[in-house]
């Protein structure tokens, strides 16, 4: 079936979307010279090759983009953005974001932050998200699936990643999987005069200490 652009006459530009991979989390760094060390600033980082655009709804363009420097090579892996465009009511797109543990200590997130803006215009609460996180071991010959969440709002996304992710032990050379399926509303009507949105998520990754607490998903 040909796809009708015409249908969509306001056809909507969802703009960036950054996930930025942060260092160690200082207040629990137990040392000053740790802490301004080198290895609090190159933890985790993304690969790029894993990186990349895994479905669209017709007629959305869809990218993920690293910083790059005049030769085009990548010059930051610790900041990746998601890139979509011509998004429309009930528009999806999915994204699959690999990092993987380059330092030499065990790691775990200590938790996910997010920042958004809250313009007039703004598609914040127009987006759902849905998600699969896995984590790949072994020399990448086990994955083990970690979590899962369907439909969570923009405001709730940091909360449901952190709640996966907090207390698991990411060992060196281990990658964190996230596959994050965007879905828009489906009631055009909702979007007339809202044009864009922008948010950066940061994930705070520690060094990863056992838990005595036997709620915690390692000692399940």
């Amino acid at each position: 079936m040909r796809f009708r652009i015409g249908k969509y006459k306001s056809l909507l530009v969802f703009a960036v979307v950054s996930l930025i991979i942060m260092g160690l989390c200082y207040n629990i760094a137990g040392a000053q010279d740790f802490k301004n060390s080198a290895l609090a600033y190159n933890l985790m980082e993304l690969v790029p090759e894993e990186c990349g655009v895994l479905d669209t709804s017709p007629g959305v363009l869809a990218d993920v983009e690293f910083q790059r420097d005049q030769f085009g090579n990548i010059s930051d892996k610790t900041n990746i953005n998601l890139m979509a465009t011509n998004v429309y009511a009930g528009a999806h797109a999915e994204f699959r974001i690999t990092a993987q543990n380059v330092s030499d200590i065990t790691l775990s997130v200590d938790e996910y932050k997010l920042e958004f803006e809250q313009s007039e215009d703004s598609l914040a609460d127009l987006i759902y998200f849905s998600g699969i996180v896995k984590i790949i071991r072994y020399g990448e010959q086990y994955y083990d699936e970690l979590g899962s969440f369907e439909n969570v709002s923009l405001t709730e996304l940091d909360d449901n990643l952190t709640a996966i992710l907090k207390y698991r032990k990411i060992d060196l050379k281990e990658k964190i999987v996230l596959e994050l399926n965007q879905q828009f509303d489906n009631d055009q009507a909702k979007f007339a005069g809202r044009t864009n949105l922008s948010y950066r998520l940061f994930p705070v990754f520690v060094q990863y200490f056992p838990q005595n607490d036997k709620t915690t998903p390692e000692s399940e």
